[in-house]
Order: C-alpha cells, then sequence, then structure tokens
C-alpha cells in the first residue's frame, strides 16, 4: 500500500433490493468510492441490486482465492446474519485490515421458530469478530448490544449509516383538520409486531374525532402466509376495512408520495438494530409514534414520540396525543419525548438531526476513521484464540 492508493474489500454475502442492508451496502460502497486513490471492490454470492457493481464470489473458498481479497488493504464485512463467508476473517489475507459493520441480529424469541437455527448461529459467529481490528456499529442499540455480549471491547466504533431521504417536506404543509393519515414501511413478520399495531389502531380510533387512513407498505410478496392471514383476519375483526391498506410492493414514487401525504409513522416493531423508516419519516414531515425497545429509543433523536411501555394500549395512547395535538384549533404544540414542540420547531430540529445521517457527512466520517485505521498497527489474534474459532466454524 502507499499513501496514494488503497485497496478496499467489502464482503457482504447478498445484496436484496427493498432491504435495508442492502441499502446500506449500496450506500457504504458509494460512500468509500468518493475518495479518488481508493479501489473498492464489493465481494458477494448473490445480487437483486443493479445500482452497485458486484464481483460474485460462490463459496468460502471462492472468497480466499479471490485476488481482491487476497491483495486487499482494508476488509470491511457486512454483518446481519450467519453465511460461511465471515469466517474469512478468521483468516484474513495476512496484511489487510478487518472492520465488522455490525448491523444487528434479530433476537431469537422474535422469529419464526423455522428460522430458529439460522439465528442460533448467527449469534455464534459473533464470536469472530475478536479477531477484527474495529466492528462498526450502525446504532447505539447495536453499540450497547456489543457490551452486553462483551464484544470487542475498546474496539467499537458507532459509525451510524447514510440514509438519503425519499423526499423531504413539511407537517406544517400537511392540513390536518379532516383526515389524519398513518405509514407504517417494512417487512411483514411477527418481529415487526404488526399485529400489535393494528390493535393499537382499533383502540386509538374511537378517542381521536378526526378520521384517520392508514397505509402498510412494504414486500407483501416475501411475508409468510400464515401471517399474512392472521393481519387480514386481525383488520376484520377490528372492522378496520376501511381504515387500514396493507399494499406492496409499491415503486419508489409511489413510497415518497404515501410519505409526504402522512402526518405520522408508526411501527410496533419488537427490536430494530438501525430503523430506516424512521428517518425517512422525519425527513418527509412525518411524527414517529413508536415502541420504546432496542434502537427505537434512539433513532428519532427525540422528535417521534415513544410508548409509555410496548403494549397496543400504551402506542394508542401515544398516538391519541399527537393526533391530538395535530387537530388542535389553535397553534400544533407536539408532545414529543423531547417536549412540547411547536410544528415550525419540528420541522427545523428534524432538518438539523438528519444532517447526522447525510450521504457527504457520513462519507466524510467513513473517510477520516479508514485513514486513522489504516494508520496504525495492525491487529492480530492470538494463535491460541484463531485456532479455536477455526474449529468451531468447522464444527
Amino acid at each position: 500500500m502507499t499513501a496514494a492508493h488503497v485497496r478496499i474489500v467489502v464482503v457482504c454475502p447478498t445484496l436484496l433490493d427493498h432491504d435495508a442492508v442492502g441499502a446500506a451496502t449500496a450506500a457504504l460502497y458509494r460512500d468509500l468510492s468518493l475518495h479518488p486513490n481508493w479501489t473498492v471492490t464489493l465481494l458477494s454470492r448473490r445480487t437483486e441490486r443493479s445500482d452497485t457493481p458486484v464481483t460474485i464470489v460462490h463459496s468460502l473458498g471462492d472468497l480466499l482465492m479471490n485476488r481482491e481479497f487476497l491483495e486487499a488493504d482494508l476488509i470491511i464485512y457486512v454483518f446481519a446474519i450467519y453465511n460461511e463467508l465471515f469466517d474469512a476473517m478468521l483468516i484474513g489475507n495476512g496484511q489487510a485490515r478487518q472492520v465488522v459493520r455490525f448491523h444487528n441480529v434479530t433476537p431469537l424469541e422474535f422469529v419464526d421458530s423455522s428460522q430458529s437455527e439460522i439465528i442460533i448461529r448467527s449469534l455464534n459467529q459473533l464470536r469472530n469478530f475478536d479477531v477484527a481490528d474495529e466492528i462498526w456499529a450502525d446504532s447505539q442499540e447495536n453499540m450497547d448490544e456489543l457490551s452486553r455480549r462483551r464484544i470487542a471491547k475498546g474496539r467499537a466504533v458507532r459509525m451510524p449509516i447514510s440514509v438519503e431521504p425519499l423526499v423531504e417536506a413539511s407537517l406544517l404543509d400537511k392540513p390536518a383538520n379532516e383526515i389524519i393519515r398513518i405509514i407504517y414501511v417494512g417487512r411483514f413478520v411477527p418481529s415487526k409486531g404488526i399485529i400489535d399495531l393494528i390493535a393499537a389502531i382499533s383502540n386509538a380510533r374511537d378517542n381521536i374525532s378526526a378520521r384517520i387512513k392508514v397505509r402498510m407498505l412494504g414486500n407483501v410478496a416475501s411475508a409468510p402466509k400464515d401471517y399474512l392471514e392472521k393481519i387480514k383476519y386481525t383488520i376484520n375483526e377490528n372492522n378496520l376495512e376501511s381504515v387500514i391498506d396493507v399494499n406492496g410492493p409499491v415503486s419508489a414514487g409511489e413510497l415518497r408520495d404515501a410519505y409526504r401525504c402522512s402526518h405520522v409513522f408508526m411501527t410496533a416493531s419488537h427490536h430494530e438494530g438501525f430503523c430506516v423508516p424512521v428517518i425517512e419519516a422525519l425527513a418527509a414531515g412525518c411524527v414517529p409514534v413508536t415502541y420504546r425497545n432496542s434502537n427505537l429509543r434512539h433513532i428519532s433523536g427525540g422528535l417521534g414520540r415513544l410508548s409509555a411501555e410496548d403494549s397496543p394500549e400504551s402506542l394508542a395512547m401515544a398516538l391519541v396525543d399527537v393526533v391530538r395535538a395535530m387537530t388542535a384549533p389553535s397553534s400544533v404544540i407536539l408532545p414529543l419525548d423531547r417536549g412540547e414542540t411547536p410544528a415550525a420547531e419540528f420541522d427545523n430540529l428534524s432538518s438539523s438531526y438528519l444532517r447526522t445521517f447525510a450521504p457527504d457527512v457520513c462519507a466524510e466520517r467513513m473517510t477520516r476513521r479508514v485513514v486513522e485505521l489504516l494508520s496504525t498497527p495492525r491487529r492480530d489474534a492470538s494463535s491460541t484464540a484463531r485456532n479455536t474459532f477455526v474449529q468451531d466454524a468447522k464444527a
């Protein structure tokens, strides 16, 4: 390596469309590629994205023999779930600094039993992090998770992912005197708490004078069929057919329009490592109303309304408070976690807070971190620990 040329390899086993980790990896590649003297290669087993160039590797052996991998000065592993490619960090290439981009793992209690084995393997594979030079956690929750598991002590760095808003809008420009529009964006799986969300809407409806319309947007085709049937049944059971629409997948234009006209973003998710839709919602002039677990208690930066506890009844009360403020005949004073906030101040504070996740800010932050990391001696795990991890990987 010379000062003028740095070779970087990003390892992400799967790049999916309409997926938070896929989007974050594409942004990571883009941000690193902005540096004129850095060569960046993205290695993956499969991709659905057409916006990011990928070199396909078919197996762990294929990865370890890849020329770009062998010549890299920095290797970044994008970790969200178990994959054999992540065992490459146990060996490395003998010269590169190794970094893990940690997106967290959904806890075992929030996944279907059919997913239990892969979650257990994912949690076991976290031990590989002990040989990494550094772990980049994209949120405070993920930093806390590393701490709880006593992983990467002294080597974890909070590195927020960049989020490019789909649309920028002002809450002040959204009349709220007739219909309050609520949006949910995300997957239709049990961990996202869709049933709780429907129950909260049902509980809140009788305490809100304005009409409410709810759009739930996500990839319905990828939802477990039995869970999707449960969602439809719960909507019908609560007589919410005229209130809640479940759609998806939708085009980028349709998603932009949905954010633009919505007043509130809601989620009853049971676990979030980051939660990109909250950032997208704030940019679109929506007030986030959410459960208070995991990164939901951090991601809105005090500019949303957290439920007092994770229950549909509590989430309904939070929604009622926000909607009543929005439909007040006088000026709108929002009951946010940061305190009572005029709507105009909400827009200004949101704009300032969102700079934390702006692509140019994130690119500059990451560039500084890479330069600092490459200027320090390469960390090497003890051979004893490495041999233990290799044996675990083979088991």
